[in-house]
């Protein structure tokens, strides 16, 4: 029982170890929406505190949040100016301030004076393929318009805007690595993440195209090449997936061609062994007839050797005979007695057959 525990244990972390496929599910951009805030640069008039401006961002830790530096590029200009994080559930408005910079790849990072304990989202590490499907995720002001909200209201916390798009491209922008993408942004969604179908980041949100009314509509997203660096430049270990997202459809599909391998395998192995078994069988057939013949060839040249010998006796026997008569004939023609003409014609066909 001891011993079962224990491979059982060695099994269990080893499937740990090893890196598993991440599979697309509609809840993976539902869990990542939870760690993406409201990024809020109020001014105060008098007593009055009001919102100058608003962007998006996200958590990389629970209380440290990306976002774009133009959407905090007025804070480093006015030290009057505050900054707020809302959460996009409960919760109140929490102080901030900003950590990091980076006009040449239009980054920031921004560092909640109070806990806020966000999820963290994860980076993608291997950029998504052209026309994949893609989410923003954000909170764009023509919404909170077309909703009517007020000035107060944007310190409530609300739910993030998901739209969808596609992926169209990787394309420099300016001095920085952009991804081009279709999923529909405005302003307001800058900071904001852009995730895969596994709810992986696989850019910030930055600007749209101007496309005057007239033409196809599209939007970049600085990639995760300036995000991973700038990150870790500012001592961010940032949780990172690089196994490719894949969809239940084509997990399924890889599956069912997995499925037809394993059977292609077992099909050519069964017939392998089926040649081997005839081949064998051949070879087992083959020694029969020749050991059917070798006892026939053998049984052969025993009977040929039995008749020679047969006939070596019979022609060894024949001439004694004869050379017996010719001693007894002799004799008799010493002794002087007549050999009969019977005698004669027997000893001569004795001689005879004795050849």
């Amino acid at each position: 029982m001891a011993m079962y525990r224990i491979i059982w244990a060695l099994a269990v972390l080893l499937s740990l170890a090893i890196p598993q496929p991440a599979w697309a599910d509609e809840a993976d951009i539902a869990a990542a929406a939870r760690g993406v805030v409201r990024v809020i640069v109020i001014a105060e008039d008098g007593e009055t505190r009001y919102p100058l401006s608003h962007g998006s961002g996200f958590a990389v830790s629970p209380d440290t949040i990306v976002t774009n530096n133009h959407v905090v590029e007025e804070l480093r200009l006015d030290p009057t100016l505050q900054l707020a994080i809302v959460p996009p559930e409960a919760g109140e408005p929490v102080p901030a301030r900003v950590v990091s910079y980076s006009p040449t790849n239009d980054l920031a990072l921004i560092k909640a004076t109070q806990p806020l304990n966000l999820p963290t989202l994860t980076i993608a590490g291997a950029r998504s393929s052209d026309s994949a499907e893609v989410s923003a995720v954000g909170y764009p002001m023509s919404v909170d318009r077309a909703q009517g909200l007020k000035m107060e209201d944007i310190f409530r916390p609300q739910p993030p805007v998901k739209s969808r798009g596609f992926l169209s491209g990787q394309r420099p922008s300016r001095d920085f690595d952009t991804v081009l993408h279709t999923a529909p942004i405005a302003s307001g969604n800058s900071g904001g993440p852009l995730l895969d179908k596994c709810g992986r980041v696989l850019g910030v949100n930055s600007f749209g195209a101007d496309t005057q009314g007239a033409d196809a509509e599209f939007f970049f997203a600085v990639t995760m090449r300036e995000l991973l660096p700038f990150l870790r430049a500012n001592g961010i270990a940032p949780r990172v997936i690089a196994q490719p997202c894949r969809s239940l459809a084509e997990l399924d599909a890889a599956e069912r061609e997995e499925a037809q391998q394993q059977e292609l395998l077992a099909r050519q192995r069964q017939e392998r062994e089926q040649a081997q078994l005839a081949e064998q069988r051949s070879t087992a057939e083959r020694e029969a007839m020749y050991s059917v013949l070798d006892d026939r060839e053998s049984g052969l040249a025993l009977a040929l050797l039995s008749a020679l010998v047969a006939m070596a006796l019979l022609y060894l026997a024949g001439k004694f005979r004869l050379q017996s008569r010719e001693k007894e004939y002799w004799a008799q023609m010493h002794s002087g007695h007549a050999v009969t003409d019977d005698a004669e014609e027997e000893s001569e066909q004795a001689l005879k057959r004795a050849q």
